[in-house]
């Protein structure tokens, strides 16, 4: 998984590299937008396609048509971003969350997100037929039965990524 950690502004380019992240934290005050039709270009890094797809229809038009960035607010608000923190704590954060993932079986965490990433671009019984495939594909895995027994164990689990 990719965790993308804005300490400022994040136009344009930053903001299409932001947009590549699965999770995302920027620090509070930041503005976040994709200015490239007022230069008469449009954003060419995934930018248009990306941010249809994370935010509402209506927020993605104004986005991209104005060229108007929003503030950090805004975007947690329209689920663009996960966390708006201070500056100061934007890496920890980041690093947190990285943490809390690395703790998590990593052959669980890449099928999740694999689908999570595939499905956007499929119909609902294809996603589900993803789904499905990967279940069991991650059921079958030694970290499937580590979590159950640790759980039971009262233990962390020692995921082995097999």
């Amino acid at each position: 998984p990719l965790i993308v950690a804005a300490n400022g502004h994040a136009i344009a380019g930053g903001m299409e590299m932001l947009l590549a992240g699965d999770l995302r934290v920027v620090a509070t005050g930041a503005r976040l937008g994709l200015s490239e039709v007022k230069l008469g270009l449009i954003p060419g890094m995934g930018g248009t396609a990306r941010l249809a797809r994370l935010v509402a229809p209506a927020l993605a038009a104004e986005m991209l048509l104005t060229g108007n960035p929003i503030d950090a607010d805004g975007a947690l608000a329209a689920g663009l971003v996960n966390y708006v923190v201070g500056a100061e704590k934007v890496e920890e954060v980041a690093l947190e969350l990285a943490a809390t993932i690395a703790a998590n079986a990593p052959l669980a965490v890449q099928a999740a997100r694999k689908v999570m990433r595939q499905a956007a671009d499929l119909s609902e019984a294809e996603a589900l037929a993803l789904e499905s495939a990967e279940v069991t594909k991650v059921a079958a895995t030694e970290d499937a039965q580590e979590g159950p027994r640790a759980f039971m164990e009262k233990r962390p689990p020692v995921f082995k990524g097999r």
